[in-house]
């Protein structure tokens, strides 16, 4: 018996759609600028600061840039590991 195996990629178009299906595109932008100020608190509480001022956020910024073919925010906030990017963020589903 042969195996075969199926293409079970999703198509660019399909990731698009499910990723802004029910959000609009200034609530993303809007979600992904919270995202950044949430990763710069995170950042400034984990370098032992007790609480957030604007004194402890000194140096984080947000930037936004775009044109006719592109549109890219940018931050300082520390992103995400590579272990979790690779095992959790960009899957399809949860593992077990």
């Amino acid at each position: 018996m042969t195996t075969a195996l199926a293409n079970a990629n999703p198509s660019k178009s399909f990731f698009i759609s499910m990723l802004t299906r029910d959000i609009d595109l200034a609530d993303c932008i809007l979600d992904l600028i919270d995202n950044a100020v949430d990763g710069a608190t995170a950042l400034t509480q984990n370098e032992g600061t007790a609480s957030i001022d604007d004194a402890s956020l000194h140096g984080q910024t947000v930037t936004i840039e775009y044109d006719k073919e592109r549109f890219q925010i940018s931050d300082h906030a520390g992103g995400i590991s590579l272990k979790i990017a690779k095992e959790y963020a960009f899957r399809f589903g949860r593992p077990d």
